[in-house]
């Protein structure tokens, strides 16, 4: 009698000291028949961003309007590439040097405009930001691309980053184009996430994010061993077949040859906002949730949700930043289909005041 209660002390401490998954629970499919680029959920209203104009839906699919449509006047724009909402109001990125702001009803109530080309856009302590790329001469390469976060109203350049998605590649007839034209495999992306108080930057081959705050910024390393996976031929024949799939059109093999891949995978593919913290996506399909100052705290599995919505292997596409969202205790997981798959938190080892 007394090793078995012995046995049960020593399975209780073994228990206690270790971290469980989260769970998620299945409790709702939607389906809107549109083309979606980006998901948000604020005050119980889905917005859905198109090729066109932004939609609103209730949280069980019925429609409830629209914001901005393609064209040149008031409340239009002439390429949608972004948008965000905060108290109450819709920013909407229009490529072509503008940023409309409307309110809930859908009514466009200012314009700013500005000087470069607009990425996306983000909202931060009562203040617009956006994200500018541009390619800028280099001695050694011709051109490099890059990406400034920017203050919306006053143009002020906050931060630098260089970007890493497009790669010189040789074309046809051997030539080597002078700017950056090819996606470049598994690279460095840069990704960008805002709340009221924060935004924050994270790139995919580094663990670590910077947080940018009210004149502040602060690098929080994250507290976790990633596994770093190796860079195989199939990798390499899926790439591009891929861009061919993508672009109806072969990649010729001077091209092909030209392009150098990295030895090693990225080390997360995508992140998003988790409360105060934050959570990244891996290759495999772990939703990896930390907290503010970085300490790792759960994990998801979320392989077989992406699996069904056709976001693994040879038909990812987009960025999974853009297609998971967070809110209260449900994670909505997005399609470029249309297809929204609701999971209720039914554990998790995640509290707010981990970001003490």
């Amino acid at each position: 009698m007394r090793y078995y209660r012995h046995l049960w002390i020593l399975i209780f401490i073994l228990f206690c000291g270790k971290i469980f998954p989260g769970q998620l629970k299945l409790i709702q499919k939607l389906e809107i028949e549109t083309l979606v680029k980006k998901i948000v959920i604020s005050n119980d209203t889905l917005y859905i961003q198109t090729p066109e104009e932004i939609l609103l839906f209730t949280t069980t699919g019925k429609e409830k309007g629209q914001i901005g449509s393609i064209g040149e006047g008031p409340g239009s724009h002439k390429s949608l590439k972004d948008f965000d909402v905060f108290k109450n109001h819709i920013a909407v990125a229009d490529y072509f040097n503008r940023i409309n702001i409307f309110n809930e009803q859908g009514k466009n109530i200012s314009i700013i405009k500005v000087k470069e080309f607009v990425e996306s856009v983000y909202y931060l302590n009562g203040k617009i930001f956006y994200i500018a790329k541009k390619f800028i001469k280099n001695k050694d390469l011709g051109f490099i691309s890059q990406i400034s976060l920017r203050e919306a109203l006053t143009e002020k350049i906050i931060k630098t980053f260089e970007d890493s998605s497009l790669i010189r590649a040789r074309i046809p007839g051997n030539k080597k184009y002078p700017m950056p034209w090819f996606p470049n495999p598994f690279c460095n992306r840069l990704i960008i996430l805002s709340s009221p108080e924060r935004i924050l930057a994270l790139s995919t081959r580094e663990n670590s994010f910077l947080e940018i705050g009210n004149n502040s910024e602060k690098i929080i390393n994250l507290t976790y061993n990633f596994k770093k996976e190796k860079v195989t031929s199939k990798d390499i024949s899926r790439f591009f077949n891929q861009i061919e799939k993508t672009n109806k059109r072969q990649v010729e093999k001077v091209t092909r040859d030209s392009v150098n891949f990295p030895k090693e995978k990225e080390l997360f593919i995508g992140a998003i906002n988790w409360g105060e913290g934050v959570a990244v996506v891996t290759s495999i399909g772990e939703l990896l949730v930390f907290s503010r100052t970085g300490k790792f705290i759960d994990r998801f599995d979320i392989s077989t949700a992406l699996k069904e919505l056709s976001m693994f292997g040879d038909d990812i596409d987009g960025f999974t930043e853009n297609w998971i969202v967070l809110s209260g205790n449900r994670l909505y997981i997005s399609n470029s289909d249309g297809i929204i798959l609701v999971f209720q938190i039914v554990h998790t080892n995640y509290k707010e005041k981990d970001n003490r």
